[in-house]
Order: structure tokens, then C-alpha cells, then sequence
């Protein structure tokens, strides 16, 4: 999906069981040019064949990148998104000139065969045997702070997935984490949230993080949110995002 705007472009990457579509609030704001990939299994992007991994979702965003032809862009991701993008700035920092991430599953990198592939497979089994009637109606009810704007695209995603990704291998490692920030050598916004209400860096990551980027990095924490700041809290999430755009150009 595309958004028209001036300035260097902002290329977003969504999370699991989510799509391109999830960013429409908020691209809709900013001046920028946005596009928001959909990435392998998700949205109008079909399953690749073989084990669902990391690596595999790296090299087709950074094709993805190549084809796109704008030169370095911003590249920002949420949760699966996030760790994506953070891997394609380990692997090209020459296709990216900031990086903006969202609650990124750096926790998905460290347990390939753990709690990330649990999550997916449960989440998975859920989507199959519930009508969306029922999809929805849980998700009304776990974010009563999103806009209802939000739960179109949302639902839409989850039925637009590929789910038999999750019947593949799956490998989430990747050289992307807290302690790997101290690699990137660009600009890089880690939003951080509430791991109370579902976020998934904790501080322990988040200091270590902002430690290893140094001068390179800005955080921005949103106590009163969880997993997905954008949602929680759209107005607070654009007025940081254009604070990085500002800050990044």
C-alpha cells in the first residue's frame, strides 16, 4: 500500500497475523510518502515455499527494497515487523537511513522454538475454529482503546493470512535483538510500552538497547499502552513518528 507524500519515504512492516492495511491511521497523517509491505503469508503476499524463517522474510523485504528504487529509506516495523526491519538494517544498512521500531519481537529471535512459535500456533488454531463474528467480538474486547476504524483492516488481516505458514518449520533467529542494536550504525526509535498490558520489550532489553545505539539512538516510552502503541494511542504514536521524521531527514 502506498500513501502519497514529500520528503524520504517511510517504508512500515506489520506483525504477524496482521497486513500491510494495519498502518492506514496513520500513514493517513503524516507528510511523508508511506508504503507498507505485506510481508511473506500475510495480506496479498503469498507463502513462500519451504520452512517459514527469518532469513527467508529478510531477503524478500530487501528485494522488496531494491524493486522499490528510492534509495535509503526510513524503514520502521512493528513486533514481527520491527525485527524484520531491524534484520534488513543488520544485513543492508545501505537500503536504510533510519529505523523506527515498534515493540519489536526481539524475543521471537531468541526462541526459535519457544514462545514465538507457540504464540503463532495458538493464535493460528484460534483463527480456524472461530467465525469472524467471534474474532471480532474478542477484539473488541481486549482493545477497548482502539478506534473503530482500527478493527476493519485488523479483522480483514486475519483473514487474509496464509495460515498454513504455520504449518511450516519455523525459525525466527536472527542476528536482531537488544544487545545486536550496538550494530546499527543509523539513526534508530524504539517505542517502548507497558509489559503489563501485553508489550513485549522490557526495560532490561530497552536499556541495553538504548546503551549499545548511543548517540545513534532516541527512545520514547508510552507507559499507559501495550503490544500496539499505534492503536492504543494514535495521537500520541504521529506526533512522536513526525518527531522522527524531523529528526531523521
Amino acid at each position: 500500500m502506498d500513501w502519497p507524500g514529500d520528503g524520504r519515504p517511510l517504508v512500515l512492516l506489520h506483525g504477524v497475523f496482521d497486513s500491510a492495511e494495519c498502518w492506514t491511521g496513520v500513514a493517513q497523517q503524516l507528510p511523508c510518502r508511506v508504503t507498507a509491505f505485506d510481508l511473506d503469508a500475510h495480506g496479498h503476499t503469498p507463502l513462500f515455499d519451504g520452512d517459514f524463517t527469518m532469513r527467508a522474510m529478510t531477503e524478500h523485504v530487501i528485494q522488496a527494497l531494491e524493486a522499490y528504487g528510492a534509495g535509503p529509506v526510513s524503514l520502521g516495523g512493528h513486533s514481527m515487523g520491527g525485527l524484520v526491519a531491524h534484520e534488513v538494517a543488520l544485513t543492508r544498512p545501505d537500503l536504510v537511513a533510519a529505523l523506527w521500531l515498534e515493540d519489536p519481537a526481539w524475543v521471537a529471535a531468541t526462541e526459535p522454538l519457544g514462545a514465538a512459535t507457540h504464540f503463532v500456533t495458538d493464535r493460528a488454531a484460534q483463527l480456524r475454529s472461530w467465525t469472524p463474528d467471534q474474532v471480532l467480538a474478542q477484539g473488541r474486547a481486549d482493545h477497548p482503546r482502539w478506534s473503530d476504524d482500527e478493527f476493519g483492516t485488523w479483522l480483514q488481516a486475519k483473514q487474509d493470512v496464509d495460515l498454513d505458514f504455520v504449518d511450516r518449520r519455523q525459525d525466527w533467529t536472527a542476528a536482531a535483538s537488544a544487545s545486536s542494536c550496538a550494530d546499527l550504525d543509523m539513526n534508530t526509535w524504539l517505542l517502548t510500552a507497558n509489559p503489563a498490558m501485553g508489550a513485549v520489550v522490557d526495560e532490561a532489553s530497552a536499556i541495553t538497547a538504548m546503551e549499545g545505539l548511543g548517540e545513534r539512538g532516541t527512545r520514547r516510552h508510552f507507559p499507559d499502552c501495550g503490544h500496539d502503541i499505534r492503536k492504543d494511542d494514535r495521537a500520541a504514536y504521529v506526533s512522536v513518528l513526525d518527531e522522527f521524521l524531523l529528526a531523521t531527514a
